[in-house]
């Protein structure tokens, strides 16, 4: 069998593990675009803070593609075209590449604010290495960084870490789709007692001088180096013009059960695939490591002829904000409990007496109190006990 997976991220390199392992037969072909080892991104505030080196970051424990794939980097996809029981991919350099079966995991890309606000104006975003380097390389020592999601926080801890002055320009309020407000202010409290400051519930409205010498957020300039940009992503799916395939409200190619796509032979997986959630079963990305891994895993099984379904992702983060774990997981609506722990803040959310949610500032077991939501369970006899729900 002929396979060709587009994007060598943590779907990419899951499938391609599990082809090799459960059909060694089959000829293999990774296509990426950057030209250099597959990393994870998602430690790149750590390599920016200096915590680990770029070695540190591959994925590739011996630093080799593994034998019997076919590695492409460095190009990236212009077209899919489907012809009978497979199709061809185009690649920018003019190549052709034929399959049986392709998986898209092309991952995503930084999603920006209003261009008119950052037209003509030098400014950076953090996803990829190259886009890390860069703000390592620029010498700044005042950077205001427009975000609020963990990607931003963390960014913005780094670079206090470094010893910079560090400006979070929040547009709402810190991680608001992971914490309650009164989470999300006890967040923010930690940033600021850390040394970052953090603005909430403003916005950019011009940023002068190249590079950016001051932001102008509302009515209050602020004066930096760097601006960079940390607002979420959005899937880099502009190669799916004339494929057939079907793509989502949230942008994401639409897949089912089994990863597959509106079109024959074609599957999806990771931060370009609009999956179900889990626990609320609406549809749309849940882009997180965690669930790639599984995503590439399920759709490789399923190429090669296996029967698996996927039962739905479960959206949660955990980072560690100045020496504070917080964690959050499934959703924020329903009835609230909040429990205090000698060393954390745990709240439940719930509904039909059922967990659907969790957050947490403190010291827990991530994996203890995300079990609950795996297995559907009812609340705990300890908090059944006290079931009267409040802040």
């Amino acid at each position: 069998m002929n396979i060709l997976i587009l994007g060598a991220g943590a779907a990419g390199l899951s499938a391609a593990k599990t082809i090799l392992e459960n059909e060694p037969s089959a000829r293999l072909t990774i296509v990426q675009r950057e030209d250099c080892l597959p990393y994870s991104p998602v430690v790149l505030p750590y390599y920016i803070e200096g915590k680990i080196s770029k070695q540190d970051m591959c994925l590739l424990g011996d630093r080799n593609w593994p034998p019997g794939v076919e590695a492409v980097r460095g190009k990236a996809v212009r077209s899919i075209e489907q012809t009978g029981r497979g199709g061809r991919v185009a690649l920018d350099d003019g190549r052709v590449i034929g399959y049986e079966r392709l998986l898209i995991c092309t991952g995503a890309s930084p999603a920006m604010p209003d261009p008119a606000a950052l037209a003509g104006k030098n400014f950076v975003v953090l996803r990829t290495l190259e886009d890390a380097d860069r703000i390592l390389s620029a010498g700044a020592k005042r950077i205001a960084t427009l975000g609020a999601g963990p990607v931003a926080v963390e960014l913005a801890i780094a670079l206090k870490r470094k010893g910079l002055e560090v400006t979070l320009i929040v547009r709402s309020r810190v991680m608001r789709r992971l914490f309650d407000p009164d989470f999300s202010e006890i967040i923010k409290d930690i940033m600021v007692a850390g040394g970052v400051d953090v603005l909430l519930g403003q916005s950019i409205t011009e940023p002068r001088g190249t590079p950016p010498e001051t932001v102008l957020v509302d009515r209050t300039g602020i004066a930096c180096d760097m601006l960079v940009v940390a607002l979420g992503v959005k899937p880099n799916l502009d190669f799916l013009q004339g494929s057939g395939i079907t793509t989502g409200g949230s942008g994401g190619i639409v897949v089912d059960g089994k990863m597959r796509t509106s079109v024959d032979y074609v599957y999806a997986a990771g931060d370009c695939a609009e999956t179900e959630d889990y626990v609320t079963g609406k549809r749309g990305i849940n882009a997180i490591w965690p669930e790639a891994v599984v995503q590439g895993k399920i759709a490789a099984l399923n190429m090669i002829g296996a029967q698996v379904t996927y039962p739905g992702g479960i959206s949660r983060n955990v980072i560690n904000v100045f020496g504070v774990p917080v964690f959050s997981a499934g959703s924020l609506v329903g009835e609230k409990k909040t429990v205090l722990t000698p060393l954390a803040r745990v709240r439940y959310t719930f509904r039909d007496a059922r967990i659907v949610g969790i957050q947490s500032i403190g010291e827990v077991s991530k994996g203890s109190i995300l079990a609950p939501i795996l297995k559907g369970s009812k609340h705990p006899d300890w908090l059944l006990r006290s079931l009267r729900p409040n802040n």
